[in-house]
């Protein structure tokens, strides 16, 4: 890669950034990627070995959630009402969540992602537990 190629990169990691969080890199995050994209035409990366040196490895539970009958629900209902029972259900999703020691990822309409740490309960204990948290958000939202 060349400098300017270089240059084209980081703008287009630029626009990406500035998409997802609503600001570009700046200061100092800019010149380590752009001292990275160098070391990668240099061959100089990663340093002493492969990637996978660098990286930890780990199990993790993905959930994705969303609510039953939201669809029927937003035909018959207006829209206060539905934004109140959204409210309230991602509201106690992501208590639960944090509870767990979970990080959400993004909620997507009705829909809810996050990423937790691997379960390592018996399969009757994570049903459980997945019952338990159904049924919080549940009752929880019919109050």
């Amino acid at each position: 890669m060349a400098g300017l190629q270089i240059r084209d990169v980081v703008r287009r990691v630029q626009d990406i950034v500035a998409d997802a969080t609503g600001q570009r890199l700046e200061g100092d995050a800019e010149e380590q990627l752009v001292a990275l994209l160098g070391d990668l035409e240099e061959g100089t990366w990663p340093p002493n070995g492969s990637a996978q040196e660098h990286f930890s490895y780990r199990d993790v539970t993905i959930l994705l959630a969303d609510l039953r009958g939201f669809m029927a629900m937003t035909a018959s209902q207006p829209a206060g009402a539905v934004l109140e029972l959204l409210n309230k259900c991602f509201g106690r999703m992501s208590e639960i969540i944090v509870g767990h020691h979970g990080v959400i990822d993004k909620f997507m309409g009705d829909s809810i992602m996050a990423i937790l740490p691997a379960c390592r309960a018996s399969a009757a204990r994570t049903r459980g537990g997945r019952c338990t948290a159904r049924w919080t958000c549940r009752s929880r939202s019919r109050r």
